[in-house]
Formats: structure tokens, C-alpha cells, sequence
């Protein structure tokens, strides 16, 4: 039987990517360590923990109690003008970066946060509905809420933004800083 999509379910540490035409699903029990992955579509099952980087052009899907240690990435870039999303469920960790970009201005790009824990930087490019603890730095171009189905616009409620940036924290390239830092050796 031949499957559209890629299931991860092996233990990869280090100097490997993972890359499918369609959809990459992360399995729970997978170990994944310094992996990078790349496909349209990327689901990461509940509890699944490692370090990934993860970079989709249509959508990424963290389900409940994932954790995601540093210095993990989940991207989303766009070159057309299709949407892009990255859903963040309830009670994860994210330590690292949440990237959403398009290289065209009539892309929608959507990050939706439930009540989880996000250390590092947040770049997004579209709308964001954040809840949840933030350590580091937020950078949205327009926010939302929805409460009782109605949807508000540059509304903000329902979470914490802490500018305390995690220890050992590395800022990318693309934020000036003069201290640099050990990020992680990969054997």
C-alpha cells in the first residue's frame, strides 16, 4: 500500500532531513534530535518531545502536549498566494522560533497559540491569536481574538509576555546583536 504522506515513527539524532512532496506526520514515540524537516503539510502528534526544524508551505500542526526543545523552528514560507498556517494546541512547549513569511503581500498567513509555553522569537507576517506564557519577542503584523464566535481585530488578552529571553538563547541573524553565542553541536 502506497501512503501520500511520510510517518515518523525512528529514533534520528543529528545531520538528517526529512522531505516529502505532500505531508510529514511526527510521530509520538518518534526521537528526533537536530532534525531538519521539510514538506507542504507537517502534523506533529500529541506528546511527542524532541528538537526539530520544521519548514512547511502550507501548514504546521502541533497537537496537545507537544514539546518542542531549543533550538527548534517551526516556519512556514510562502512564494504564492495560497495560505499558510501554523496551530499550536493546548499545553505545548516551543523553544526557538515561529517563523510565518511570504514573499507575495496577498498571502494569509495565520498563527493560532492555544494556551501554551513559547520561548524565543515569534515573526509573523500575517494575524496572530496568541494565548498562553511568551518569553522573548512577539512580532505580528496584525492580531486576533475570537471570544463567544466573534472575531476581533488588534485585540490582545489572554496571555503572558515575558521579555526575559531563555538562557543560551542565540537571536537569528536577522536580529543585530552583539553577543554571540554557542547554539548546539551536531555530531
Amino acid at each position: 500500500m502506497h501512503y501520500p504522506f511520510g510517518y515518523v515513527n525512528n529514533e534520528i539524532k543529528g545531520n538528517a532531513i526529512l522531505y516529502s512532496k505532500d505531508s510529514i506526520i511526527i510521530s509520538k514515540n518518534a526521537k528526533l534530535e537536530h532534525v531538519l524537516i521539510y514538506a507542504p503539510v507537517i502534523r506533529i502528534e500529541s506528546d511527542f518531545t524532541g528538537i526539530i526544524q520544521a519548514f512547511a508551505t502550507s501548514k504546521i500542526i502541533c497537537e496537545k502536549n507537544v514539546s518542542l526543545n531549543y533550538p527548534s523552528v517551526l516556519a512556514i514560507t510562502k512564494n504564492d498566494d495560497k495560505n499558510g498556517e501554523i496551530t499550536i494546541a493546548k499545553n505545548c512547549k516551543v523553544f526557538g522560533g515561529i517563523l510565518l513569511t511570504a514573499y507575495q503581500s496577498n498571502t494569509n498567513l495565520t498563527l493560532t497559540i492555544e494556551d501554551s509555553k513559547i520561548g524565543g522569537i515569534v515573526y509573523n507576517e500575517g494575524k496572530s491569536s496568541l494565548s498562553g506564557q511568551f518569553y522573548g519577542s512577539i512580532i505580528s503584523f496584525e492580531m486576533f481574538k475570537v471570544i463567544n464566535e466573534s472575531i476581533f481585530i488588534n485585540y490582545i488578552s489572554g496571555f503572558k509576555l515575558n521579555d526575559k529571553i531563555p538562557e543560551g538563547f542565540c537571536f537569528p541573524i536577522l536580529f543585530k546583536t552583539n553577543k554571540l553565542n554557542f547554539l548546539s553541536c551536531i555530531q
